[in-house]
C-alpha cells in the first residue's frame, strides 16, 4: 500500500495551519506576534496550499504569487 500524500494533506490541513499560525504568533518573533492571529491564519493557509500544490502537482504558479 502506498502513502496517500494528497489525502494526508487534505485530512490534516486545518490542524497544520492552526499549529503553524500559533507557533508564528507566539514563538517566532515580534513581527509575527504583533499581527492578529486571524491574519496569520490567512497567510499560513495560502502558504500551506501553495507549498502543497508544488509537492503534489509540481506546479509553482501558486507559490510564485
Amino acid at each position: 500500500m502506498s502513502f496517500d500524500l494528497l489525502g494526508f494533506i487534505n485530512h490534516n490541513r486545518s490542524q497544520i495551519v492552526e499549529k503553524w499560525s500559533i507557533q508564528l504568533h507566539t514563538e517566532v518573533g515580534e513581527q509575527y506576534s504583533k499581527r492578529p492571529l486571524e491574519e496569520l491564519v490567512g497567510t499560513v493557509t495560502e502558504a500551506f496550499d501553495a507549498n502543497s500544490y508544488v509537492i503534489v502537482h509540481n506546479d509553482f504558479s501558486y507559490i510564485n504569487r
